[in-house]
Parts: C-alpha cells; structure tokens; sequence
C-alpha cells in the first residue's frame, strides 16, 4: 500500500535535502580521502 501523502511530502522535500545532504557527504569524502592520501605518503616515507 502507497501513503499518497506520505510521498508526496517526501518527494516535496528531497529536492531541497538532497542538495545540502549531498553537499555535506561530498565535503566529508573530500576531507576522508585527503586524509587517507596524506597516510599513505607518511607510510611511504617513513
């Protein structure tokens, strides 16, 4: 069984959520994968 409402908000909103979520979780996997380049370098170097 659908929730025609429950939906309708749903997808109402996932617009404007999903920009400023997926802005967040691309700034954090930038961050991450930074942070794991710059210890597989100390490992390297070391």
């Amino acid at each position: 069984m659908q929730h025609p409402h429950h939906s309708w908000l749903f997808h109402m909103r996932l617009p404007y959520l999903s920009i400023q979520q997926n802005q967040i979780i691309d700034n954090k996997n930038s961050n991450l994968n930074l942070a794991l380049i710059l210890e597989n370098e100390k490992l390297k170097n070391s």
